[in-house]
């Protein structure tokens, strides 16, 4: 069969008649086994192997992601801390009666102010 629908079927009288139908059901069926055949045991492990790929890397990102975020807030966290610590130490060194002295001499010496 050379794959085209013969035209004059349903219109057909004679001998040839029952030769044409059984042309007409012939591709019928050759078009249906083709289309109803479905996926081989290859193609699906194929398939499964990419979107087994494909979830590996979102794990991936996700976990990348994931200690980025906790990285950043260690680091805020400390950024804070020591915020507070500045603020705290400011507000407490006008009312100390001990001043630091430069590094240079590992003394503290008593404020006369």
């Amino acid at each position: 069969m050379d794959g085209k629908w013969p035209a004059d079927a349903a219109n057909h009288e004679g001998p040839d008649s029952d030769q044409t139908i059984m042309k007409i059901n012939k591709y019928i069926n050759i078009v249906h086994a083709h289309a109803a055949r479905g996926f081989s045991l290859v193609e699906l492990m194929v398939a499964l192997l990419i979107g087994l790929i494909i979830s590996i890397g979102v794990v991936q990102i996700f976990g990348a992601t994931r200690a980025t975020y906790q990285l950043d807030e260690a680091l805020a966290r400390a950024q804070e801390n020591g915020r507070f610590a500045l603020e705290f130490l400011t507000q407490d060194m006008p009312e100390s009666s001990v001043a630091i002295v430069p590094p240079t001499s590992p003394t503290l010496v008593p404020s006369i102010f």
